[in-house]
């Protein structure tokens, strides 16, 4: 479903289950999409195809939600830091 706004620009209705709770628990099982591996800022971008494979099951070890940035790190690569919006939670 998607929803309209006044600009008449459409926004797309992501379903609860499928998008990823950036307050996520330790243990939380999420995947790259080949649509979410085209969101956040371009260094975003390039991490997911760096470090990831899409498709692959992750887990969550932990977020540290900001303002306007959520930070996931994964158990798989505890040293490096992800966008939130590159994942989907299974």
């Amino acid at each position: 479903m998607d929803i309209t706004n006044n600009n008449d620009l459409e926004i797309p209705d992501f379903p609860d289950d499928k998008t990823m709770n950036i307050r996520a628990h330790p243990g939380t099982k999420v995947k790259v999409t080949e649509l979410t591996a085209q969101n956040g800022y371009t260094g975003d971008q390039e991490a997911v195809k760096k470090w990831l494979e899409i498709g692959k099951i992750y887990t969550v070890a932990y977020t540290e939600v900001g303002q306007s940035y959520t930070s996931v790190v994964l158990q798989e690569l505890p040293e490096r830091r992800f966008n939130s919006v590159n994942f989907v939670e299974i």
